[in-house]
This record gives C-alpha cells, sequence and structure tokens, in this order.
C-alpha cells in the first residue's frame, strides 16, 4: 500500500510541475487544463524519455528521468514567472472546481489501487 501512495504523491508532484504548461496549452477550458496535469506531465516525460532514449540521446535511466523532470520543472518555472498573477488568480478564484477535481482523482485513484 505504500506503493501506491508514493505513486500517488508523485503524481501529485509532477501535476503541480505541469501546471503553468497546461494552464497556457488549455487556456479555453474552464479548468484551463487542471484535469490533464496529471496524465499531460506523465506523457511529456514518457515521450520525451522515449525520443530521447530511441535517438541514443539519453539512456532510459533514472538519472534521464530526473533531468527531463527537471528540463520541464525549468520551463513550468518560466512560464509561472511571467504569468504568476493570473495563475494564483484563476487557483483562487477556481478552488470549487480544482478541489472537485483532486477529489474525484484521490476517489478513483483509490479504487483502482485497492482493485
Amino acid at each position: 500500500m505504500i506503493d501506491a501512495f508514493i505513486w500517488f504523491v508523485t503524481v501529485e508532484l509532477l501535476s503541480l510541475i505541469a501546471l503553468p504548461a497546461t494552464f497556457v496549452l488549455f487556456k479555453r477550458l474552464p479548468d484551463r487544463g487542471y484535469a490533464f496535469g496529471k496524465v499531460l506531465s506523465i506523457l511529456i516525460i514518457s515521450f520525451l524519455l522515449w525520443l530521447a532514449a530511441s535517438a541514443h540521446i539519453l539512456p532510459n535511466t533514472r538519472w534521464a528521468i530526473i533531468l527531463i523532470i527537471a528540463l520541464l520543472a525549468m520551463g513550468s518555472i518560466f512560464i509561472l514567472i511571467r504569468r504568476r498573477h493570473q495563475i494564483v488568480s484563476f487557483l483562487s478564484e477556481h478552488r470549487r472546481v480544482i478541489i472537485a477535481t483532486e477529489a474525484i482523482f484521490l476517489l478513483s485513484f483509490v479504487l483502482m489501487a485497492v482493485v
């Protein structure tokens, strides 16, 4: 069960890293892509790792994953610096949507972990 908890925390942290990117990419959606953050972060990291490993740029190792996450985090920090006020105001104005999204994810995650 501890593995499921670690996976849950990892997905949540990755979605926070991807939040500024989803905020920009999905600006026309009501939640600005918040719900896509979890899936998108895993997809981007996996795709970039696969691409780099297939092109023999990086080996398929934990260090390569950490490097890709660091690059994604740097890009997100850049976006966050430029759009900090927009992101913070959006998060405060749409608290209920974010809490509902997180509750649905938590419930789904727990159900899948139990099964």
